[in-house]
């Protein structure tokens, strides 16, 4: 993993090199579980069928598995 800048702060190209699941949140780097728990699969289950429910007929579409987003 690179070092921090001298503000202890990452950049989205240190980002790119990491092994792992990781997040970049305002510069700062967080190491995700690798295994997410009963609960969380729950809550993920429910948000999706919510999501779908409410987008069902329009041009949107609603993902569960994860993938990279960039803002």
């Amino acid at each position: 993993m690179a070092k921090p800048d001298d503000k202890g702060t990452y950049n989205f190209q240190d980002w790119l090199t990491w092994e792992g699941s990781w997040e970049l949140i305002n510069g700062k780097a967080f190491n995700m579980s690798p295994v997410p728990t009963s609960s969380h699969q729950f809550i993920v289950g429910e948000l999706y069928f919510s999501l779908r429910t409410f987008f069902q007929n329009r041009k949107c579409f609603v993902f569960v598995a994860p993938f990279d987003v960039y803002f």
